[in-house]
């Protein structure tokens, strides 16, 4: 679709043809995603505006861009705390895993944030030793509920013909570090 604008500068007809606005980068689609995935989290998609606020301010503007959320995972990990994610796919079959990070409901309660913070211990994920132990179980969590869904991150993964880059916020960003 193009855009036919009145040129102001225009000394002959007055019209002029101006090219589609440019797509949104990758990095744009991905901090919208980031947010977008909190509407699942009551607190914080209040926090946000509302729903209807979060839905049209950073939802939708994947969705123009081309980018639909195809599958969603919602899990708790522990009590207090759900874990979500989104995957969206473009029509060429490139995909965006976007994981959001903790829940302010469980940041609010000391003591459920002293027991599950982040701390020194490690944990062996996937077969490799050296995680934080409470980032490891964030990406269980998710991953759990993707093998869950399709039997494999193989399976699932061979859903995205295209490329798969990953992204999250906060604790979820570094799931998504360790994912990738």
């Amino acid at each position: 679709m193009r855009l036919v604008v009145p040129l102001l500068a225009a000394s002959v007809a007055g019209f002029g043809v101006l090219p589609p606005p440019a797509k949104p980068s990758l990095a744009k689609i991905a901090a919208h995603a980031n947010t977008c995935v909190y509407r699942k989290s009551p607190y914080l998609v209040d926090a946000l505006g509302g729903l209807e606020f979060v839905n049209r301010t950073y939802c939708e503007p994947m969705r123009l861009a081309g980018w639909d959320i195809v599958e969603s995972y919602s899990a708790a990990s522990v009590e207090g705390d759900t874990d979500n994610a989104d995957l969206l796919r473009t029509a060429s079959g490139d995909c965006l895993l976007v994981i959001h990070g903790a829940d302010w409901e469980q940041m609010g309660d000391e003591a459920h944030y002293k027991e599950n913070a982040v701390t020194n211990e490690t944990a062996v994920l996937y077969g490799v030793p050296g995680f934080s132990k409470t980032h490891a179980a964030e990406v269980s969590t998710i991953l759990g509920k993707v093998v869950e869904k399709h039997g494999s991150l193989a399976a699932w993964a061979a859903t995205c013909p295209g490329d798969l880059h990953v992204s999250g916020h906060s604790m979820g960003g570094a799931a998504a570090s360790i994912i990738a």
